[in-house]
């Protein structure tokens, strides 16, 4: 079975018998994700319009609890947040 990824986060779920000797890195890597998920703050300076994702399986903004909006973008932005059904693959 190939490893999946969960809806929301894109924690990996690795499958049977997978990343023999590497499956450590992977377990930190998702851990570091639900950290993100349950208690984390990033910091986005914005200076425009502004894309925050969530990757699959890879660290990135979207997996924050909380998105702290900084800067002077000076005038309307449009902050767009990509809610991919990473099982599907469709918005």
């Amino acid at each position: 079975m190939a490893s999946t990824y969960t809806s929301n986060t894109g924690i990996e779920k690795i499958g049977a018998g997978e990343q023999s000797g590497t499956w450590g890195n992977t377990t930190n890597n998702n851990l570091e994700i639900i950290d993100r998920a349950l208690n984390g703050v990033v910091s986005l300076t914005i200076t425009g319009n502004k894309l925050v994702t969530t990757s699959d399986g890879s660290l990135s903004d979207g997996q924050y609890k909380i998105l702290l909006l900084t800067g002077s973008p000076g005038s309307q932005f449009i902050l767009n947040l990509d809610l991919m059904d990473h099982q599907n693959g469709f918005f």
